[in-house]
């Protein structure tokens, strides 16, 4: 989500979190700054150039004109004093971003090959997307569950590396309702560009009937909680199809017609599918893979999901007719 004149006379996104303009004013403060040098000094070089250029004849040194002492402290002190104040306002800035709000609300992120899961406390789970309040801070607690990711909203100005076996944190209060992008901004294999998510940006009330929705149902059946586990903590629906002319990435097999189905496997084996297959393939995806599909491509999630989530996702992949 773009602000249209914002991206047209700065090519930045829109800012859309309390600590965007302040980072923006930053950097264009370090920008015209560079600029004003810049010019400076290739307008004064180029004016000596020509100024005091060989003109032929006789070259006369002037012994007596050694230095200058008050250009000299000049053109010490000056950018030492811009330094130390771009310095200080910078640290600022990162003091801010880096303590939350006592009162943050807490979201808690897991990066995995190749998708994003969120918890929050009410037991509201997501993935591929998740709700904030407008105006009011949020904390984000993030790991990882295999390699290094990145967790970037460019119109909030966040950044922060998703780290595996630790946490690391980082905060934001959304001052504009909608969606904003997120990206994966540490190369994490092959389906890298397509980690991505949204933060969804909402007033109070439409909030808090998303965390309502998003919880988990007592009532529901095994299968409608597999549905919410493939679509959610899984976050199968970004590599696999579940209806015949569903069009996604080619990144895994279909699952429309999946049970009781012959698949070929690379190494020419046929396998039919059934309970047995399905977890194994969840739980060790790389031990055969589908013929004319990449090995490699699917993550495990032994460990990610326990075997009442996987006995829901079976129960939800069989009527899948």
């Amino acid at each position: 989500m773009m602000d249209q004149s914002t991206s047209t006379l700065t090519m930045l996104p829109t800012q859309a979190s309390t600590i965007a303009p302040g980072y923006d004013l930053l950097f264009w403060v370090i920008t015209y700054m560079c600029v004003f040098f810049f010019v400076l000094i290739i307008g004064a070089g180029t004016y000596f150039v020509f100024k005091y250029r060989y003109r032929g004849g006789e070259h006369r040194v002037d012994t007596n004109h050694t230095h200058n002492t008050t250009l000299e402290i000049a053109w010490s002190v000056v950018p030492l004093f811009l330094c130390i104040g771009l310095f200080a306002w910078g640290f600022k800035l990162y003091l801010d971003f880096a303590i939350p709000p006592k009162d943050a609300i807490e979201i808690r992120v897991t990066g995995q090959k190749w998708a994003w899961n969120f918890e929050y406390d009410n037991g509201a789970a997501s993935a591929k997307e998740f709700a904030v309040p407008l105006n009011k801070p949020v904390k984000l607690i993030m790991t990882s569950r295999d390699v290094l990711h990145s967790f970037f909203v460019p119109s909030f100005r966040t950044k922060m590396d998703v780290v595996p076996g630790r946490y690391t944190t980082m905060w934001f209060q959304a001052t504009q309702v909608g969606p904003q992008q997120v990206f994966c901004t540490e190369y994490c294999g092959t389906s890298h560009s397509d980690m991505l998510a949204k933060v969804l940006v909402l007033p109070e009330k439409e909030y808090e009937d998303w965390l309502e929705k998003h919880r988990d149902d007592p009532n529901a059946t095994p299968a409608d909680k597999g549905k919410k586990i493939f679509n959610g903590k899984g976050g199968c629906n970004a590599c696999h199809a579940v209806a015949a002319d569903q069009a996604i990435p080619v990144i895994g097999p279909k699952l429309w017609q999946l049970f009781g189905r012959a698949e070929k496997m690379a190494d020419g084996a046929q396998l039919t599918v059934d309970e047995n297959y399905i977890r194994e393939s969840i739980e060790y995806p790389n031990k055969q893979t589908v013929a004319g599909f990449a090995a490699g491509a699917m993550p495990t999630f032994k460990g990610v999901l326990s075997d009442k989530e996987i006995s829901d996702l079976i129960a939800y992949l069989k009527t899948l007719k």
